[in-house]
């Protein structure tokens, strides 16, 4: 997937250029993605969300430092109208309250009171179109470099997920 990906213009290419750049290695899950305007079907939300919640479980044992999601924030699933919010608290309840969980959101996210409380961080496009797709996702940028900082202090920042947003 990271090969893949790492070429493009999309905000999981931008994290992936700048982890590489900083040393980091990373553990890739999955990357999927749908035609807008219709409902995610339930069979499909549940085969993605069960491979990484799977895929974190096994990384989770060998230690990570942070979780980055590419997300589009206003996908809906037949039996989850807040999609984004329920693999953010499957992911929160595998990890706990305290390992950073970052996601970049398309400009248009439905962001909802679950999803702030779950992430970290929050970061959306500021273009249209999507130029800025890839900056999103350097942690140079945005919320990542707030959330890193606080990871080093060992506390997560009150309310960085809607300091990340306006």
């Amino acid at each position: 997937m990271l090969e893949q990906m790492r070429g493009g213009s999309t905000a999981i290419a931008g994290f992936a250029r700048e982890a590489q750049r900083r040393g980091w290695t990373l553990v890739p899950s999955v990357w999927a993605g749908a035609m807008p305007s219709n409902r995610i079907t339930a069979d499909a939300f549940e085969r993605i969300a069960r491979e990484i919640a799977d895929d974190l479980r096994e990384a989770w044992h060998d230690g990570l430092a942070g979780i980055f999601l590419d997300l589009h924030g206003a996908a809906v699933a037949e039996g989850a109208d807040d999609a984004e919010g329920e693999l953010l608290a499957r992911l929160r309840a595998i990890v706990g309250p305290d390992l950073p969980i970052v996601a970049s959101l398309d400009l248009h996210a439905n962001v909802t009171r679950r999803m702030l409380a779950l992430a970290s961080g929050l970061t959306a496009y500021r273009t249209y179109p999507h130029v800025d797709m890839v900056a999103t996702g350097g942690v140079r940028r945005r919320c990542w470099r707030d959330v890193w900082r606080s990871r080093g202090a060992g506390s997560r920042p009150p309310g960085a997920c809607r300091s990340c947003c306006h």
